[in-house]
């Protein structure tokens, strides 16, 4: 007969990591899709949005796949010639999507089940997977559920994938696959499973799908677990191809490359055209920004305190009896951080790595720690894609590669992983009897992160007043009559894809010479007026700027009905 005592103790549900990390990544999911629907419909923050969005809709209004755009004002510009449109490429006699079809083709059940707030259903939803992949990778590593949660809250608020999370692009979905394949990749490393190896192929396999540029990451993953498990990384590198020769299909077919319209095109890009451009300031720049109007720009002292603190904070942690003056250079650049994200001026935009979420630059005392190698192959798959990810983005990253963003897309992937990395280090601390440097460490760790959850709750905001004050510009412009609206921006119609389905926009550019083409080509049709507009809002000037313009222009648009017949 067993006895009472040596039966199993029932795990409490509060105790088990699947169920407490599925309620908090259910709780991010909400939060996410809950400020996704505060934001005015139909307007957009990027322009990249808005592109996909538009691609959306002609899919579903064409009934297929391999459709070129709809261009409702073609009737007044057969040609082509003034397409309201940032981005798009020329295609037999039409005009063809310049974004890859994964993200609106994953999207389009959802829009149209539940409409607008459709569209953000999976970038949330994968947002909080990520979260809660990240908790259960560091509470696996760690053993511990409450660094697990930890990782999950700084992850999902501290660091862009909460911005990301709540706009229609597919970072997330692409960081959540890459966290699946890592999980997988550990798996079978650990317990030498191959059915792990298999599902980490896949997993990989769909974060290629949604961003092509995750495979070089990923392949720092797949050659440590070539030289550690030949066998299994074969099994991964398989079954990835395999997963991906039905979506390769798919882009051949619909936009003539197995990786997208645009992937040749950068790779036909001048090679280090970044470094040609900013030399060694190439790396301030990506460690904290660049001098883009639409970010703030770091005056010269701010710079270097950020950039040399980073470097002597980086020096000094490979000498580990040097730790506190390590974390006091790390205290500068976490200052300088902090600084930006209270500055009162209304920047637009964030591409500094560490400036977005400073408290990942931890993760490199946890790199940097020997025995952590010997424990699992996190370490050595971190520093490999690190590696390998950071010579191919220094080969083709030109400055302020990413454009509009808040916190450097590209790179979005690499929050998790460092977080991991970060926490690992911490739970280490705390259980090697080195509590004064435990708590120190903590402390100024737990400063980075509010830095890093102040920078995300800033880009929260910045979209939603930015996106409304777009929405000033739609009942104005709507209640103009039926007659051409000629935009000199030719991205607002991205931002407020509404103005493109009217179905009478048109674009110069702010071409002075190609208006009075234009105006010539209406002037022949028949056309006796149009309306030209000069859009007050999209030039990526402060949020203060704009809301002074706006005293002026309530409605942030200027309308100039303009006279073609030459009849006073």
């Amino acid at each position: 007969m067993v006895s009472q005592h040596s039966l199993p103790h029932p795990v409490k549900f509060w105790q088990s990591p699947r169920i407490v990390l599925g309620v908090g990544g259910g709780v991010l999911f909400f939060f996410y899709l809950l400020w996704a629907s505060l934001a005015p419909r139909e307007i957009f923050w990027s322009l990249d949005e808005g592109g996909k969005y538009i691609y959306l809709r002609s899919i579903l209004e064409s009934g297929r796949l391999n459709t070129p755009l709809l261009y409702p004002s073609q009737s007044l510009d057969p040609s082509f010639e003034f397409v309201p449109l940032y981005y798009f490429l020329p295609c037999d006699g039409s005009i063809c999507s310049w974004w890859p079809l994964a993200l609106p083709l994953v999207s389009l059940p959802f829009y149209k089940a539940f409409g607008w707030l459709g569209l953000f259903v999976l970038p949330a939803f994968f947002g909080a997977l990520s979260a809660a992949l990240t908790g259960g990778i560091t509470a696996r590593l760690s053993g511990s559920l409450k660094w697990g949660m930890f990782a999950l809250v700084l992850t999902g608020l501290a660091t862009p994938v909460a911005f990301y999370a709540t706009r229609f692009w597919e970072h997330t979905l692409s960081t959540a696959g890459v966290l699946g394949a890592l999980w997988g990749m550990l798996n079978a490393d650990e317990h030498r499973r191959a059915r792990s190896a298999v599902l980490a192929g896949v997993s990989g396999s769909l974060a290629v799908f949604f961003r092509p540029d995750a495979a070089f990451l990923l392949i720092g993953f797949g050659l440590v677990l070539l030289v550690r498990r030949p066998r299994l990384a074969i099994y991964t590198a398989l079954s990835a191809a395999l997963a991906s020769l039905p979506w390769m299909a798919l882009n051949l077919w619909t936009a003539g490359h197995p990786f997208g319209p645009t992937f040749g095109k950068l790779v036909e890009a001048d090679a280090f055209s970044g470094w040609q451009k900013a030399g060694l300031k190439l790396l301030a720049y990506a460690l904290f920004n660049p001098p883009r109007a639409d970010a703030f720009i770091f005056p010269r002292w701010a710079l270097w305190t950020a950039s040399l603190s980073l470097l002597a904070g980086v020096v000094l942690a490979f000498f580990p009896r040097l730790r506190w003056l390590s974390l006091t250079a790390f205290g500068g650049v976490i200052g300088v951080c902090g600084w930006v994200a209270l500055q009162p001026t209304g920047y637009q935009a964030v591409h500094g790595a560490v400036l977005a979420a400073p408290q990942v630059f931890f993760g490199l005392y946890y790199l940097l720690r020997k025995p952590a190698w010997k424990h699992s192959a996190f370490p050595v798959m971190l520093a490999a894609s690190l590696l390998v990810y950071g010579a191919v983005y220094f080969w083709r990253a030109w400055v302020g590669a990413g454009g509009l963003q808040w916190g450097p897309r590209y790179l979005l992937s690499f929050y998790p992983l460092l977080v991991v990395a970060a926490l690992l280090e911490l739970h280490h601390l705390q259980h090697a009897g080195r509590k004064p440097l435990f708590a120190g460490m903590l402390a100024v760790f737990l400063a980075a992160s509010l830095v890093g959850l102040g920078m995300s709750f800033r880009g929260l905001l910045t979209a939603r007043t930015l996106t409304g004050y777009y929405a000033r510009t739609l009942p104005v412009l709507n209640a103009i009559p039926n007659q051409p609206l000629v935009l000199a921006s030719k991205a607002f119609a991205m931002d407020v894809p509404a103005l493109y389905f009217r179905g009478n926009v048109l674009s110069t550019g702010g071409d002075e010479g190609i208006q009075q083409r234009l105006m010539n080509h209406l002037r022949q049709m028949g056309i006796k007026e149009i309306y030209s507009v000069s859009v007050y809002l999209d030039d990526n000037a402060p949020l203060e700027v704009i809301a002074e313009r706006l005293k002026e222009h309530p409605a942030g648009v200027g309308i100039n009905r303009m006279d073609l017949t030459g009849e006073p």
